[in-house]
């Protein structure tokens, strides 16, 4: 089962974003918006995504783009 399917199969799961915002910062979205955060660096906004979701195999994504937190 692809990682894909396994997020379908269990919509409830998390899935983490790791990347920067436009002014550069370091943050970790939740897709489903449940939870997430601005970092110091890298290696925490990692840590942070990894712990939350116990380091599941394609629970957790680098983003090429920027990318935005917003809270709900």
């Amino acid at each position: 089962m692809s990682s894909e399917d396994q997020r379908a199969a269990a919509p409830n799961s998390l899935h983490f974003v790791v990347g920067r915002d436009t002014e550069a910062h370091w943050i970790v979205v939740e897709t489903h918006g449940l939870c997430g955060g601005l970092f110091r660096d890298q290696a925490a906004a990692l840590h942070y995504a990894e712990e939350e979701c116990q380091a599941q195999a394609g629970d957790l994504e680098i983003a090429c783009e920027p990318i935005r937190l917003i809270f709900r």
